[in-house]
């Protein structure tokens, strides 16, 4: 190889080689000079007989190591590149080590031609899945923190590329009918579906039943992705076969295109799950792309949710909080609140809650930021606490913080800390605690009523199965969604869904909160026919900050 072609693919090589992960062993084979290189730690992990082997023969080699029922799709991959239909290669197999014992591993490489289209060097990687910490175990994809990696590579090249999550509806009824192991088979399966689509770019399994896909900006357009996503819909719907089993299964995607100024990754990352989450809200079925047609609004939203984020993650200085009374339904006297996250600074201006708060509870770093909120919103209570000691301070809780190992150590400290009485404390978890482990849950649940405080289930009704949740978790209130009372005077269906539910919550002892009241006829109308102990909406008053909610309690 001469010093020109060197040149050529010098950028190429570095960035295979740029890796320093441990179970990462690197390889190059030069066709000119007939010889492959395998590293030291590739040699002596594999049981390989030398580092540097002549080129003929070597794959053969190899091929020999890996379990028979890997090889066919291995070598449709090598065949795939040496016949000039792909440059890259991403393959996932098991292999022998020195103790002929089979491992799971990942090759990675590219083949680079000469100018005259003939392979002139093959360099990669393979990746061992028993101890990389950017491999997923199921799949063999790559995980979620190796997308960070390669967002922020991209960020740092200053590269626009585009961000698509795909993600399953209804993979729970494959693990329900199946069992575990059977739904395991099938996200391989469909791993090894999303590796043969050949694309000129990376997939990654980002959590659960979501798998990611980068691809670059200048070489893809959404067409592209859409085309992409139906592809994958398709399969997922018609062709799917596992054990002889024909799966059938759905899939909602989000996408976003990253370019300059805004490639900061965790936004972009976020904004995507937010488009995919909106696409499930929506039963949507196509792509959903989280951009606005008008270039102007794109940045500036990517501009607030990029400022948003660095305040989270810092001091939270343009974070406050508003809080909206709670009514008793029969009299009207104020007997709680509820502690809302607003932000606003100077040069953006306020922003409303619904644009950012979805986008940013999907963020790890959205703990520290639920865990501000809670002493923030404790230490605004404290005084009308005293002054009255059966007043309740709602505060809201998202799924990711309850999952969180450390949250009931970390609540515990800041009500200690703050002096505050629990039992004045109802932290309100949102319907999506379905999403996590019901036995999890619970137990979380049980450790924050020990310390006398209450729990509730806010937005119940919508989304997901509401009486399991009443039946088997223990709350103490469940909080009726306003989309569900919306009209319900002429609504003959929702007039009996509300009576089962409200009557259940009854039966069970807990106590009924419906939200969204927004005139005095709807008041009324569902104390006198449905057994509700709160009312909370704008009739009675929009949310505010804490010294006009003292001033609002002292008046009513």
């Amino acid at each position: 190889m001469n010093d020109l072609t060197r040149i050529k693919y010098f950028n190429d090589i570095f960035e295979i080689f740029s890796s320093k992960e441990d179970g990462h062993f690197t390889f190059w084979a030069d066709y000119n000079e007939g010889s492959v290189y395998w590293s030291r730690d590739m040699m002596e992990y594999y049981g390989f007989p030398a580092q540097i082997v002549a080129e003929k023969g070597a794959l053969d080699f190899y091929k020999s190591r890996i379990h028979p029922e890997d090889l066919p799709a291995y070598e449709e991959q090598v065949d795939d590149m040496f016949s000039n239909r792909s440059e890259w290669m991403h393959s996932t197999y098991r292999i022998l080590n020195k103790d002929n014992v089979y491992v799971t591993c990942t090759t990675d490489a590219k083949l680079f031609r000469g100018s005259e289209g003939k392979p002139i060097f093959f360099a990669g990687k393979v990746i061992n899945h028993e101890v990389s910490e950017i491999i997923d175990p199921v799949t063999g994809l790559y995980n979620r923190t190796k997308l960070l990696t390669q967002m922020t590579k991209y960020e740092n090249a200053k590269r626009a590329y585009y961000l698509m999550i795909i993600g399953i509806r209804n993979f729970v009824s494959v693990n329900d009918t199946f069992g575990y192991r059977m739904g395991n088979k099938v996200l391989k399966e469909i791993a090894t579906y999303a590796r043969g689509l050949r694309l000129d770019g990376h997939v990654f399994r980002v959590e659960g039943t979501k798998f990611g896909f980068i691809l670059k900006a200048d070489r893809h357009s959404k067409e592209d992705l859409t085309n992409i996503y139906r592809r994958f819909q398709a399969f997922l719907e018609n062709d799917l076969i596992v054990d002889g089993k024909k799966i059938t299964l759905n899939i909602c995607g989000g996408a976003v295109r990253a370019k300059e100024p805004y490639l900061e990754h965790n936004p972009i990352l976020n904004s995507a799950l937010y488009a995919i989450s909106k696409a499930k809200e929506q039963n949507l079925t196509t792509l959903l792309f989280d951009e606005e047609e008008n270039e102007q609004d794109e940045r500036h939203l990517m501009k607030t949710l990029s400022a948003i984020r660095k305040d989270m993650i810092g001091e939270q200085r343009n974070f406050h909080l508003e809080y909206q009374p709670i009514v008793g339904a029969n009299d009207g006297s104020t007997t709680g609140m509820e502690a809302l996250l607003r932000w606003s600074s100077e040069e953006i201006g306020n922003v409303p809650p619904s644009e950012f708060i979805p986008w940013l509870e999907k963020d790890g770093r959205f703990y520290e930021l639920g865990n501000w909120i809670i002493r923030q919103a404790i230490r605004d209570a404290s005084d009308i606490v005293k002054a009255r000691p059966d007043f309740m301070l709602n505060i809201n809780i998202a799924y990711p913080q309850i999952q969180r190992e450390e949250f009931v150590d970390d609540v515990v400290r800041i009500i200690e800390e703050e002096n505050f009485p629990p039992k004045n404390i109802k932290f309100e978890l949102t319907e999506r605690c379905k999403l996590l482990n019901m036995e999890m849950l619970r137990n979380k649940m049980i450790s924050l009523k020990s310390m006398d405080a209450m729990v509730a289930l806010d937005d119940f009704g919508t989304g997901y199965s509401a009486l399991d949740l009443l039946i088997n978790l223990p709350v103490d209130q469940i909080k009726i969604d306003r989309s569900f009372v919306f009209d319900i005077q002429e609504d003959l269906q929702k007039q009996s869904l509300l009576r089962a539910i409200t009557n259940c919550a009854k039966e069970l002892g807990k106590t009924v909160c419906i939200e969204g009241i927004e005139d005095d006829d709807l008041a009324i109308y569902l104390s006198k026919n449905f057994y509700v102990s709160h009312f909370q909406g704008f009739y009675y008053s929009k949310p505010m900050v804490i010294n006009d909610v003292i001033n609002w309690i002292e008046k009513h």
